[in-house]
């Protein structure tokens, strides 16, 4: 898996070519919405993070998603530039 550094960030080319395509094939709107809808996950999780620690469990696999989730609205906001 090949890591792109953009604007200080890392994140897959796949990630990026993946939100390059969606954003020819549908448009802003499309890419616009799902950043929308990533957002909103990430939120529930870095809620569901703080519940998760709070209990003493295991976060590894939250934290892994709260990453992937970070790394996506990054790729987004590069490719929007």
């Amino acid at each position: 898996m090949q890591l792109l550094l953009r604007g200080g960030k890392l994140y897959s080319e796949a990630t990026f070519k993946a939100f390059q395509k969606q954003l020819q094939q549908h448009g802003k709107s499309s890419i616009l919405k799902s950043q929308t809808k990533i957002q909103r996950r990430l939120n529930e999780h870095l809620k569901k993070l703080g519940k998760i620690k709070k209990a003493g469990g295991k976060t590894s696999s939250v934290e892994r998603e709260i990453n992937t989730f970070k790394s996506q609205l990054q790729a987004i906001d590069d490719l929007l530039k």
